[in-house]
């Protein structure tokens, strides 16, 4: 995204996620990406940025999550990995990265030119 001039912040400290909720305004877009949204602080992030009229998409598992309710859009990965049983989590980290590449594509396509304008004028080897 930033290639093409989007600025993008990825937080993946709590301390960092609380505060960039908390700075998000309407308008703003918000990626929330967890398995199975056992983490306490994400339904605590998802009230913030709905109070905050923040759109959100979450990329989870297909594991039945509470504040899955509350956010704008919701993919879901692969959800065929055992968490106790696992040696890795290769399909879950794959699949999440196919969604991520379409997120990407789509909107880059959005407008096609401008972007790669963009990311050409920018380039660098």
């Amino acid at each position: 995204m930033l290639e093409i001039g989007i600025h993008i912040d990825v937080a993946t400290e709590r301390y960092y996620q609380h505060w960039y909720a908390n700075s998000c305004q309407k308008g703003d877009v918000v990626m929330l990406i967890s398995y199975a949204g056992r983490t306490p602080q994400m339904a605590e992030l998802v009230k913030v940025l709905k109070k905050k009229e923040v759109t959100m998409i979450l990329i989870s598992s297909m594991i039945e999550i509470d504040f899955a309710k509350d956010v704008d859009y919701h993919l879901y990965f692969s959800p065929y990995e055992d968490s106790e049983e696992k040696i890795a989590s290769f399909s879950s980290r794959v699949s999440l990265q196919y969604l991520l590449d379409c997120i990407y594509a789509s909107y880059f396509n959005r407008d096609y030119e401008k972007n790669l304008e963009e990311r050409f004028a920018h380039y660098i080897e």
